[in-house]
């Protein structure tokens, strides 16, 4: 491989990767062809949000021509001690110079963990071959309440496809509280042993800023479980209204397994009061033991249910997400994290 030159991007090299993401990325991407997205994602701070891998003799701000491998990034917390990768792409005249710039992405960054929602699953033995863990996410699933008569199939669900009825019995000894960003700024403690560490800033960023800049039919609902004097949970929902029926998306936890296999009864409540045929979550670090504790199924192979999860328009098929994190130790994902769980947004203007 040739002699790569590794660093961050300075804002004055927005066009030179927009033109070297044009050429090799096969379509235009709407994360870099929307000025609001653009600016959302990758302008967080006084910089941009990438690192090059450069030629040797690349000046700076860099040529497009220059230019062997793009990371786009993003901040998991206010400090920037994780990040979420969220783009890439190398120039096929530099191979291997993609995966060289992930393996450095962590010292150009600062950032202790790095990790990446949604991989293509052809690129899991590369990344687990790098010494990453990576794998497939958990889809878990919990179906509305039914009376017995109402739990054939094709009787009760529109938007699911349920062939075989699954409602496990939860106990229902503590609920949570619907919760706001003042709420929580003042009760929630955020946990010390789970990875990435997200506080306050993330939050709002990934929540409130979302919705409201980005994507308006979004509503995000945070939930918090209070015990002791203090709020020790915390779930973040989305409701999703489709032509067939109501989903309830669980896109985000921030707690203990013990405090997550109390969520039963909530999610229970949720279902009846926006009348959505189930709730659903994609995630990685919670035990198998706590999800079965909180009422929740595994859609694994053997599982002949339909959860769908793209809702605008329905595909009524089963999806499975893919990562990577450089330490799976006290290692928690959630569908909301990194760039996902984003609606499909047309590509209007150009960030230049």
């Amino acid at each position: 491989m040739q002699q790569l030159q590794m660093r961050l991007a300075v804002p004055e090299e927005k066009v030179a990767i927009l033109s070297f993401m044009d050429r090799y990325w096969g379509e235009a991407h709407p994360l870099l062809h929307r000025q609001d997205l653009f600016s959302y994602y990758y302008e967080t701070g006084s910089g941009i949000n990438f690192a090059l891998a450069l030629t040797a003799e690349a000046d700076c701000p860099v040529r497009a021509e220059d230019i062997l491998a793009v990371c786009g990034y993003l901040p998991a917390n206010q400090q920037c001690s994780a990040i979420w990768l969220s783009l890439l792409q190398a120039s096929p005249k530099a191979k291997g110079a993609g995966m060289v710039l992930v393996s450095e992405i962590g010292r150009l960054t600062g950032a202790k963990l790095v990790c990446c929602n949604n991989i293509r699953p052809s690129t899991l033995s590369v990344y687990r071959f790098l010494g990453y863990s990576a794998d497939k996410m958990t889809h878990c699933y919990r179906l509305k309440a039914l009376p017995e008569e109402q739990q054939q199939p094709g009787t009760a669900f529109h938007l699911a496809v349920i062939k075989q009825y699954r409602h496990p019995t939860v106990p229902a000894k503590e609920f949570y509280e619907e919760v706001t960003l003042s709420d929580i700024a003042r009760e929630f403690v955020f946990p010390k042993d789970r990875y990435p560490q997200k506080d306050l800033w993330y939050l709002t960023r990934r929540y409130e800023t979302f919705a409201q800049q980005i994507a308006g039919g979004y509503q995000y609902r945070f939930y918090g479980l209070r015990r002791g004097g203090s709020m020790t949970a915390l779930l973040v929902t989305r409701y999703n209204e489709t032509p067939l029926g109501n989903a309830l998306r669980i896109v985000d936890y921030i707690g203990s397994d013990v405090d997550f296999a109390q969520v039963g009864g909530t999610v229970d409540a949720l279902l009846c009061r926006y009348r959505a045929e189930y709730a659903d979550m994609y995630c990685v670090g919670l035990t198998m033991e706590t999800v079965a504790a909180a009422g929740f199924s595994v859609r694994d192979e053997q599982d002949e249910n339909i959860i769908p999860n793209y809702l605008n328009p329905p595909l009524q098929e089963n999806i499975d997400f893919y990562y990577f994190t450089e330490d799976p130790d006290g290692f928690v994902m959630f569908r909301a994290d990194g760039d996902q769980d984003r609606p499909n947004l047309e590509i209007q203007e150009t960030p230049l």
